[in-house]
């Protein structure tokens, strides 16, 4: 009884959340929304990754450097002792211009480059202007944050 009543509330949660997602401090995963980056402030996209297989994401397409920039990547293991047991892909990137990109990935193994990716996603990306004065040289705008 316990857990349906847990599985309702969490039903409930996703059901009543909003459309889009602001990018705080949480990973994101959820294709399907939105998310919303404030200039100058870095956001996390989280993909589940099995490296026993041989596969991992990558970006797909170019970014755009006018609005966002790649920090990272790091995969982080199950924890669990099962063998094979998949793990997450944390990609962190930088919001430095406003405006509105797409992030697309691919889940590839680097030596099949003749293969279509086994699976593809992509994040849509709402940057918006931040708290702080704009510098004139665009390029520096974020300078200061880093």
């Amino acid at each position: 009884m316990r857990l349906l009543v847990i599985a309702f509330m969490v039903l409930a949660a996703c059901l009543t959340a909003p459309s889009g997602a602001y990018a705080g401090d949480q990973p994101f995963s959820n294709p399907a929304k939105t998310i919303e980056a404030e200039q100058c402030r870095e956001f996390t996209i989280r993909l589940e990754s099995n490296r026993t297989t041989g596969f991992g994401w990558d970006i797909a397409e170019p970014l755009d450097e006018k609005l966002v920039e790649f920090v990272s990547c790091e995969y982080v293991a199950a924890d669990t002792a099962l063998v094979g047991s998949p793990g997450k892909e944390i990609w962190t990137f930088r919001a430095v211009g406003a405006g509105k990109t797409t992030i697309a990935f691919k889940y590839v193994r680097p030596w099949e480059k003749d293969l279509p990716p086994a699976n593809k996603t992509a994040f849509a990306i709402v940057v918006k202007e931040g708290g702080s004065a704009r510098t004139p040289n665009q390029e520096d705008r974020c300078s200061d944050q880093r």
